[in-house]
C-alpha cells in the first residue's frame, strides 16, 4: 500500500497505471468550475475540447497525456483511489 500525504508533496503527484491511463493526485476530489467561488461546480467528466480553456497545470498535463495517446486521465484525491467513480476524468 502506498500512502501519500498531499500537503507534503510540493507538486501534484502523477501515477501512470498503463500506457492508456494516468492518475493525478491533488488535495481536491475533482476539477471545478469557479473553485471556491459562487457557482462552484464539480466536474465528473470533461472532454479535451472542454478542458482546453483551463489554465490549471494539472489539467494541461492531463490534456497532454490524452492528446498523445492516453485513453483517459483522472484527477482526484489520493484517498479516493479505490473509488471507481472518483475524480474528474479527462477523455476524448
Amino acid at each position: 500500500m502506498l500512502v501519500i500525504e498531499i500537503p507534503k508533496v510540493p507538486i501534484p503527484l502523477t501515477l501512470t497505471l498503463s500506457p492508456t491511463g494516468r492518475l493525478f493526485f491533488n488535495e481536491v476530489p475533482k476539477v471545478f468550475i469557479n473553485f471556491r467561488k459562487p457557482g462552484e461546480l464539480a466536474l465528473d467528466v470533461i472532454t479535451i475540447k472542454e478542458a482546453e480553456d483551463s489554465m490549471a497545470p494539472k489539467v494541461r498535463a492531463a490534456l497532454h497525456f490524452v492528446k498523445n495517446g492516453g485513453k483517459e486521465c483522472i484527477i482526484t484525491e489520493a484517498g479516493q483511489l479505490g473509488n471507481p467513480k472518483c475524480g474528474t476524468r479527462i477523455v476524448w
